[in-house]
């Protein structure tokens, strides 16, 4: 490896340049299995990978407006509308899709896995003040910043 090549694996480890990663989510559903196909762009540098993961959170948002009751500067009370959001987390599922290789520079993988999330879960929706959606994200597991594709989210 020549003293450029060394440079570039150390940047690639810094900011997880070493390759793009894309997911695609093919007939997505709950109850049955749906493909997700992750694509990993290496690039001009070889990278030893530990694996390929996939990561599936369902996240459901409530954005709403309570009433506090304050004091003014007389000792009245009077109301006051707050704005609020309230996350929580209603699925997780992280997967491995890849074991263990070495990834060749300039060269393109990719990978289906079927998915499940189970009968029963929350579904997507979207009224406003509420909200329920699914969000997906592949990643390189390398030493360094792992190469990842973002969240990519379904509703």
């Amino acid at each position: 490896m020549g003293f450029f090549d060394k440079l570039k694996a150390v940047k690639n480890m810094v900011t997880g340049g070493a390759a793009k990663v894309d997911v695609k989510i093919i007939d997505f559903c709950i109850g049955d299995f749906f493909e997700v196909e992750v694509k990993v762009l290496v690039d001009d540098v070889d990278i030893s990978m530990e694996n390929v993961y996939l990561t599936v959170e369902g996240w459901h948002i409530v954005n709403g407006v309570r009433i506090e009751i304050e004091e003014d500067e007389n000792g009245y009370p009077y109301e006051r509308p707050v704005e609020f959001t309230r996350e929580e987390q209603t699925y997780k599922s992280k997967c491995e899709v890849a074991q263990k290789t070495d990834l060749k520079a300039n060269k393109s993988y990719k990978w289906i896995e079927k998915i499940l999330i189970p009968e029963g879960s929350m579904g997507c929706f979207d009224n406003g003040s509420e909200r329920h959606y699914y969000r997906f994200c592949a990643g390189v597991d390398v030493v360094g910043n792992d190469p990842d594709s973002g969240w990519i989210i379904v509703d």
